[in-house]
């Protein structure tokens, strides 16, 4: 496991993993990034988090992603995205 802290203007961490476990990670991601990024309850989803961004990849046992995961909160704007090699893959519903 790797974890680096970007400062930009704000910590943004970045955290790769490694595993053999590609589905149970996957399920578990959400989980996992509300403990790196926590949340305190507001009424703005652009407000409240512990980061300005982060970036979360998961790599198989070669050390090839199979996962990615980011999020960043700047201006009037927010983004972030995730990828995964494969549909089971991906952590959160997308269209």
């Amino acid at each position: 496991m790797r974890v680096e802290l970007l400062d930009p203007r704000q910590l943004a961490p970045v955290v790769i993993v490694r595993t053999t476990h590609y589905v149970e990670l996957a399920n578990a991601t959400a989980s996992i990034l509300r403990h790196i990024d926590p949340k305190v309850r507001t009424n703005d989803d652009r407000t409240g988090w512990r980061y300005e961004g982060f970036f979360f990849e998961a790599q198989d046992e070669h050390g090839v992603p199979f996962l990615g995961v980011f999020n960043f909160w700047r201006g009037a704007g927010a983004g972030g995205g995730q990828w995964a090699r494969s549909e089971q893959l991906f952590p959160f519903n997308h269209g």
